[in-house]
């Protein structure tokens, strides 16, 4: 979780022109993809990682079983023009927000976790 908030800090700091995506389920890298036991409500699965993408104001991970984890950079406040370093957090599955704190990752693959309960 500190990794990624600090990435987009970089990112937003550095104010450019900047997204990239990696997809494991096309093909197009070179790699097999991160692998991670997810847990949530007391049942744990298996799961690949199928994307991570990123920009100047967020990341987006995809997981296999219709897991998603989205973070975006807080918008300024009213009156205000200077994005926070803080980031809002997204926990969904299957298209239905879940509550974070209910989930776990435990990487199979180093470091495959982009959970916010992660460390």
């Amino acid at each position: 979780m500190r990794l990624i908030a600090t990435s987009l800090l970089v990112l937003v700091a550095v104010q450019g022109a900047w997204a990239g995506c990696g997809n494991y389920t096309d093909g197009s890298l070179d790699e097999p993809a991160p692998m991670v036991i997810i847990c949530f409500d007391g049942k744990c699965e298996d799961a690949k990682m199928e994307f991570e993408c990123g920009n100047a104001h967020g990341a987006q991970i995809g997981y296999s079983g219709g897991w998603r984890v989205e973070y975006a950079t807080k918008e300024p406040a009213p009156g205000q023009t200077e994005y926070s370093d803080d980031t809002e957090s997204i926990v969904s599955r299957n298209g239905v927000k879940v509550d974070e704190t209910k989930v776990s990752c435990k990487p199979i693959t180093k470091d495959a976790c982009r959970f916010p309960s992660d460390p």
